[in-house]
């Protein structure tokens, strides 16, 4: 993932400006926020090419494509405050409305609790908590019966959070619900259903 990450990252970065516009465009996302124009950005994008391989020093082709610039060829451009200021604007503005556009495609997840039949009030002598990965199915199901074929593990269960595959479960009882929960947990990570597991036993 990493490897195609990164030669996606320098294809682009290698590219001319509208290659990047095309790559997020095959996204449906656009570049060029309101007020600015492709060229507005492209320029920008060239300029900082001239200055990276060509010393900031302009050839014909950029002359022509950017007459307003005022560049002539083989003499440094000179990065004055209001040119840079513009670009600080524009370049902002862009990845700002590429990032809202993203966020609304991909929403940031966000833990979703659900409480169980036990309750913090209650007197009980063992409180764990448990936290890891989910790699498949639902092993926190509040109906899912214990190894002891009768207890269910809402009955146990204070709350339960998931974000993706992150979980987070709380946990309360006497011994006897203790090393019940225990081998559950025992049981669904051996299976590879969950991984990554921590448990911390919560002092009251």
């Amino acid at each position: 993932m990493n490897y195609i990450l990164n030669k996606t990252m320098r294809s682009l970065s290698s590219g001319g400006f509208k290659e990047i516009a095309k790559f997020y465009k095959r996204r449906s996302i656009e570049v060029i926020p309101a007020g600015a124009t492709l060229s507005d950005l492209e320029e920008i994008h060239d300029r900082r090419h001239l200055y990276v391989h060509r010393g900031g020093t302009p050839d014909e082709q950029y002359c022509k494509k950017y007459p307003s610039s005022g560049a002539i060829p083989e003499v440094v451009i000179r990065v004055d405050e209001p040119y840079l200021l513009n670009t600080i604007r524009l370049l902002s503005a862009s990845a700002k409305y590429v990032q809202k556009q993203i966020d609304s495609k991909f929403p940031a997840s966000s833990w979703a609790y659900a409480n169980g039949a036990q309750n913090l009030s209650n007197v009980l002598e063992h409180v764990n908590l448990f936290t890891g990965r989910v790699l498949s199915s639902d092993p926190f199901d509040l109906s899912i019966v214990l190894p002891d074929g009768t207890t269910k593990l809402g009955d146990l269960v204070i709350w339960v959070g998931r974000n993706d595959s992150k979980f987070k479960l709380l946990i309360g009882g006497n011994a006897t619900e203790t090393t019940l929960y225990s081998k559950y947990m025992h049981l669904v990570e051996a299976r590879g259903i969950i991984a990554q597991v921590v448990s911390e036993k919560i002092l009251r």
